[in-house]
């Protein structure tokens, strides 16, 4: 699964500049029972769109979206199903 993670980028930005392909793909992994792959993710996505400065501005907005990105994805979830 992991090995996708560049492909996935790639197409995002390919699509749309302002894109934050790494909160799209963090919330379909956690969806569809891939939870463990979204590490993976995010890693990737310090290391490339942060240039692997995981303490600085750039790493923290990633962190940031990506983790907001996942609770409103769970409460969504949550709301639809209760």
């Amino acid at each position: 699964m992991a090995a996708a993670i560049p492909d996935v980028r790639n197409l995002a930005i390919k699509t749309s500049k302002t894109i934050k392909w790494h909160v799209i793909a963090s919330i379909a992994l956690a969806g569809s029972n891939a939870p463990d792959q979204v590490p993976h993710v995010l890693r990737y996505a310090l290391q490339h769109d942060a240039k692997g400065d995981v303490s600085g501005e750039a790493a923290r907005r990633i962190a940031r979206e990506t983790r907001e990105g996942l609770v409103k994805a769970g409460q969504l979830t949550f709301t639809v199903s209760n």
